[in-house]
């Protein structure tokens, strides 16, 4: 998980869809590395539009995340979850 956050920056800037999204939305970039970070935290409702989401706000969206896919037997399940509880992560899809 440590090297994909640490490479995340480099990939961000070749991927042109990631680049646009990162650049678009202030949090994107600390909603994904928090994500891929595995790290469990607190589940916290965050009802911005991605829009108006905070590093802070992507942070704990990324959190968010995390802890739908591992309450759920199916990765699809979490991320469903995860998607009905977060209006900015629904923006997304």
């Amino acid at each position: 998980a440590k090297q994909r956050v640490e490479r995340l920056p480099e990939v961000m800037k070749r991927n042109a869809a990631l680049a646009e999204l990162k650049e678009k939305y202030e949090g994107f970039e600390k909603l994904i590395k928090q994500f891929l970070s595995g790290t469990l935290g607190l589940s916290r409702k965050v009802e911005t539009k991605l829009v108006c989401i905070s590093e802070k706000e992507g942070k704990q969206l990324g959190k968010n995340g995390v802890a739908a896919v591992k309450s759920k037997k199916l990765a699809s399940s979490g991320i469903n979850q995860w998607k009905l509880q977060n209006k900015a992560v629904r923006e997304l899809f």
